[in-house]
């Protein structure tokens, strides 16, 4: 029945993929988790001395605070692939890149579950404007508003 509506709701997080997949950008986002489970997929050895600082086009780039962890991560790095894959429940990561560098100060994804480490990369303006007329096309005018709200974050003028 082409066209009817759905009578029973439908949770917001499955919408949201649905609504992010259909913008082309759902798999880009929920890479983004690796910033989440980073120090459960290494360990807390290696996360005191490594970390994620950027995620672009399945390339996580990752500092290291010592010259000695950086040669170990580098031979350590098809483990640290799988791990963070498995984590991750799908291959999201197709690389790491490993930079001698300092590391950010962030809570643990323990200690914060809800913070993210860093925010999505940009959208290119026709994606943006996509989703904004996506967005005016709600009915329901508080989910409209929160979805507009929630997407201003990471989006210029939604």
């Amino acid at each position: 029945m082409a066209g009817k509506r759905e009578r029973h709701p439908r949770p917001a997080g499955e919408i949201l993929g649905a609504a992010l997949d259909r913008w082309g950008i759902g798999e880009e986002v929920r890479a983004h988790r690796v910033f989440a489970v980073w120090e459960d997929a290494v360990g807390p050895q290696v996360a005191a001395h490594a970390g994620p600082v950027k995620l672009r086009r399945g390339v996580l780039q990752v500092h290291v605070d010592q010259n000695g962890w950086l040669q170990q991560l580098v031979y350590l790095k098809p483990l640290l692939l799988e791990k963070i894959n498995e984590r991750l429940g799908y291959n999201a990561i197709a690389d790491v890149q490993l930079r001698l560098g300092a590391l950010s100060p962030q809570p643990s994804a323990r200690s914060c579950p809800t913070q993210a480490a860093e925010s999505p990369p940009p959208l290119p303006p026709d994606a943006a404007a996509r989703i904004g007329r996506d967005i005016d096309r709600i009915r329901d005018p508080a989910l409209r508003d929160l979805l507009r709200r929630l997407l201003s974050r990471h989006l210029p003028a939604v």
